[in-house]
């Protein structure tokens, strides 16, 4: 059922589609495959997807397998990846459920294509009421706050770019606990980049960076 929480998560798979015409995909992480497949639909050359539940990799083969997509059941925390093997990889509010985001994203490192790009959307935490309510929910394990991730992800040798998750407030803020079919359309959820001081200060429904490493060119999009 589109929930307005399921709107969200899908959203920021339809804002990272926009980098993966023509690459090569992983999406980590990958739940029940829907955004998987929306890579793929969105013109990626191949798009896997990847979860340590073996229930949700059946059902996203039955559902999303075809030609081009793949899923297979691998552990994020400790992943063993081909050098190089993937363009794009897409981690849609995984880290914070991570014990060692460090260790996913060394394995991310040797996944990746020198220029290539892993996306990274984690939940917004800029002050005491967020952290709180985030370490409320028992599968968060790496509970950062905006600048927190920012500062981590330079120490592990990358460079970034963020984008601040919104919404169209004539609509009314998003119910995630409401499970009641939508009455948004997907194109009400918008990404708007601004610096870490920036989404720092501004509520927003989450942050996604897009990490590059440090000498290599950020690819347009």
């Amino acid at each position: 059922m589109e929930t307005d929480l399921f709107l969200a998560h899908r959203s920021i798979y339809a804002f990272i589609a926009q980098w993966v015409p023509g690459k090569r995909v992983l999406d980590a992480g990958s739940g029940a495959g829907y955004g998987t497949a929306l890579l793929a639909a969105s013109g990626a050359a191949s798009a896997v997807g990847i979860d340590s539940d073996s229930r949700f990799v059946r059902y996203a083969r039955r559902r999303y397998g075809r030609s081009r997509v793949e899923f297979r059941v691998e552990d994020c925390s400790a992943l063993e990846l081909a050098a190089r093997e993937f363009d794009i990889v897409a981690c849609s509010n995984v880290l914070e459920h991570l014990a060692s985001p460090v260790a996913f994203l060394d394995s991310r490192k040797r996944g990746l294509k020198e220029s290539g790009s892993l996306f990274a959307a984690v939940p917004w935490i800029a002050d005491e009421f967020s952290l709180d309510w985030n370490r409320r929910n028992p599968w968060h394990l790496s509970n950062l706050r905006v600048d927190e991730w920012a500062e981590l992800f330079e120490r592990e040798g990358w460079r970034y770019r963020l984008w601040s998750q919104t919404f169209d407030p004539s609509l009314g803020v998003p119910d995630f606990l409401d499970p009641r079919p939508s009455h948004r359309p997907l194109s009400e959820f918008h990404f708007r980049e601004q610096s870490v001081s920036e989404a720092l200060a501004t509520w927003s429904l989450g942050v996604t960076f897009q990490l590059n490493r440090v000498g290599s060119e950020i690819p347009a999009r």
